[in-house]
């Protein structure tokens, strides 16, 4: 394996080479796009960092009960055989139901959400709206949205600022339970203060969905693409390290994302913190006795 540190100090002389292909992918985004028969309700600039330049985010609503059968979210491949993967933008208050219906349609059973409700811009100071609450805080509580009423119960702490949560929608003339786990501690477009704290989230989460089982897990954040983006393909090299892979590559497995949602893993800050993170749980793999010694871990 080519090492990322030296003396314990983290090098990226191998990472370097590959941020401007990372993060430079294409400007060619439509700032329209019509899916269903309803056109998008986004603006221009948030259509640039959302939509793909090939296509419209490709997951649907089965039926359009809510005017529409449009949701920004896209079907992420390759990254468990038994595990199907949806990235998708945290809802605005308008896309609650939407958000919601797919949940429903699409049987997931375990929302992962990657950023708080509200965040204060890094720069302005200013607090920004990130993410609708589609979720329940548990007791008495419940959230309802036109068809929809969501109810939790068994809220714990599962890790360092991890929460879960079981949820139970009702609507549509339907039940569906999922579970919720929330990271609290992932500042937009930048990363953790540091790789374990990430690496630790996805253990625990990797533990409650069984890869012999088949399940279908829904991963968002704000946007739906850098932190996103960055757990998503932890995720993927995490499978790989377990399997014992010959070869580890980050490079390609970004790009692999990026076909099928435009600006997975969004910054070079989160680019960096895959390497860091895939290079952690290596090394908790050796640790633990099961060693494992990939090729290398692939550049560009």
């Amino acid at each position: 394996m080519k090492c990322l540190t030296t003396n314990g100090c983290t090098q990226f002389a191998y990472v370097v080479p590959e941020v401007p292909k990372i993060v430079h992918w294409s400007n060619e985004v439509p700032t329209t796009c019509v899916l269903g028969g309803a056109q998008s309700h986004r603006s221009p600039a948030q259509i640039r960092t959302l939509w793909q330049p090939k296509e419209c985010p490709n997951v649907r609503l089965q039926e359009n009960i809510l005017g529409t059968q449009y949701v920004n979210a896209s079907f992420i491949h390759g990254i468990d055989d038994n595990l199907t993967v949806i990235a998708a933008q945290g809802p605005t208050i308008e896309t609650v139901p939407h958000f919601l219906q797919m949940i429903c349609e699409n049987s997931i059973h375990f929302v992962i959400m990657l950023t708080n409700p509200k965040e204060k811009n890094s720069r302005t100071g200013e607090t920004l709206e990130k993410c609708a609450k589609y979720w329940s805080s548990g007791g008495a509580e419940q959230t309802k949205m036109k068809h929809f009423k969501v109810s939790a119960h068994a809220k714990k702490e599962i890790a360092p600022h991890v929460v879960q949560r079981e949820c139970l929608i009702n609507g549509l003339d339907r039940k569906h339970t999922f579970t919720h786990i929330q990271f609290e501690d992932w500042p937009d477009f930048g990363a953790p203060d540091s790789a374990e704290l990430l690496v630790d989230c996805a253990k625990e989460i990797r533990q409650l969905i069984p890869r012999t089982r088949k399940s279908t897990m829904l991963v968002h954040c704000s946007a739906g693409v850098g932190r996103t983006g960055t757990f998503v393909g932890l995720y993927k090299l995490m499978n790989d390290i377990d399997d014992q892979m010959p070869t580890l590559d980050v490079y390609s497995t970004v790009l692999a994302m990026r076909r099928d949602r435009m600006c997975m893993v969004q910054r070079e800050v989160q680019y960096k913190y895959l390497y860091e993170c895939t290079e952690w749980y290596l090394r908790q793999k050796d640790g633990s006795g099961d060693h494992y010694e990939p090729d290398y871990i692939y550049t560009q």
